[in-house]
């Protein structure tokens, strides 16, 4: 998308609380950069007056703020909208007017505030709540560089962006395409039937999905079919597969003539489908409020992420006890995630800058009390795996003190005069790391 103002349409069925609150927040955290609206499937005709009173006390706009049909946008005088965001999931599963530009879309459902019960101290802080859940999620997409983005790299970032704290959704049904000589798809499955979704195990490499029905599957997890080629401990090599001529349709029929070229696990569920290396990636896909004591099979935590701005406190403050930069985190293109165990205990953090294919990793720090429990090892291909879905293809990172824990996850040192200049003119490579710092990179794969 180029680099202009974007319009942002916010949905929710009543149009008198969440979408008001997101609208507001985004005109003014916006900056400038965006125009946002908001509408209703089934608009009350009135805001509620404890989103005003909210918005007003925070110093956020509300002039001109109404409760409207979400037709008012599907006019043929409508503004065109760039990116539309449902933000309850009664809107989310109604049949949508068509809008004109076929904008990004996502899900990004809240608890309704309006729904809350109690004091009126206890439901004022309802929209409180909702307030920073949708302020949290608009800061970050904000500081996205929508205009050096792909469509598909856009939707998966927005889509990632819903389910980060306070998404809604349960989920009731799981298929994994299972092997268990393997471990992550041990660890993967273990985790779903713990989260208690009915799961059916497909163990593909006795029953082997049709080629109509991995095509389709590679599809629903955003994956092309040579992304799905498992490598390690397969014929690859053999079949001459590193070939890049050879069409999805050939690689197709090599997965059906050697099913362990599948990689694994392939996990479908009511909220979509992902490939989940590292098995973390699988609570996309399951209901947002599991809890559980479970770990993988080595001990260490199951650890789940969720998008925070770069003025987030608990980073700075774990950046800076670590020596490690901070001025930089609130310029655009900077992606960055805090990560919780499944018991909901902090862990660590962890950021990237993308620039088409290449990626910067930066920002990973474990808390000193939180070391030796295996964190940064799993933390580091989440994060790998973020970048991977957003487009990147290989991550570059720079460091001082950690290229022995960098070296046993796959990043080889390189020499900074093979870098590409996307990386070298980063503010980490050119003013905030020394000229001390280690270039390590490795290619993202699964």
């Amino acid at each position: 998308m180029a680099d202009r103002i974007y319009n942002v349409l916010f949905l929710c069925t009543g149009n008198s609380a969440r979408s008001i609150l997101a609208e507001s927040i985004l005109n003014k955290d916006g900056e400038g950069r965006f125009r946002a609206f908001s509408a209703g499937s089934h608009p009350k005709g009135a805001v509620h007056p404890l989103a005003l009173k909210v918005l007003e006390s925070m110093g956020y706009p509300t002039d001109g703020v109404r409760s409207k049909s979400w037709d008012e946008f599907a006019a043929a005088d409508a503004p065109v909208m760039d990116f539309v965001f449902t933000v309850c999931d009664n809107a989310a599963g109604e049949v949508c007017p068509y809008w004109p530009g076929q904008p990004v879309t996502a899900h990004w459902g809240i608890e309704d505030p309006a729904a809350a019960e109690g004091t009126q101290i206890e439901r004022e802080r309802a929209f409180v709540t909702a307030f920073r859940l949708l302020k949290n999620r608009i800061s970050v997409f904000a500081a996205l560089p929508i205009a050096k983005l792909s469509r598909l790299s856009l939707t998966r970032e927005v889509e990632i962006i819903g389910k980060s704290e306070g998404a809604t959704g349960f989920v009731k049904n799981a298929t994994i395409y299972h092997n268990p000589d393997c471990g992550t798809s041990r660890n993967t499955l273990a985790l779903l039937r713990q989260a208690g979704p009915n799961v059916r195990v497909i163990e593909y490499l006795k029953d082997t999905p049709t080629k109509e029905e991995l095509a389709r599957l590679f599809q629903w997890a955003g994956l092309s079919v040579r992304d799905a080629l498992r490598k390690k401990g397969t014929p690859y090599q053999e079949l001459g597969l590193d070939n890049p001529d050879l069409s999805d349709d050939t690689l197709l029929h090599m997965m059906l003539a050697h099913p362990i070229l599948i990689n694994r696990p392939l996990v479908v569920s009511d909220r979509g489908a992902a490939l989940c290396r590292p098995s973390d990636v699988a609570l996309d896909l399951l209901s947002p409020d599991f809890h559980s004591s479970l770990v993988k099979e080595d001990g260490a935590p199951f650890l789940r992420d969720a998008t925070i701005a770069g003025d987030d406190p608990a980073l700075n403050a774990a950046l800076t006890a670590a020596k490690l930069p901070t001025s930089d985190l609130n310029e655009t293109g900077r992606s960055v995630f805090a990560y919780s165990t499944l018991a909901g205990e902090a862990v660590g953090f962890g950021g990237y800058e993308l620039y088409g294919k290449e990626v910067l990793l930066r920002s990973i720090v474990v808390p000193e009390a939180q070391r030796s429990k295996s964190i940064g090892r799993n933390l580091v291909p989440l994060l790998l795996y973020r970048a991977f879905q957003a487009g990147a293809r290989r991550a570059w990172l720079l460091t001082t003190t950690a290229e022995g824990f960098f070296s046993k996850l796959g990043f080889k040192v390189t020499d900074r005069s093979v870098a590409p200049e996307s990386i070298l003119s980063t503010r980490q490579a050119k003013d905030l790391c020394p000229s001390t710092t280690v270039v390590l990179s490795r290619n993202i794969g699964f």
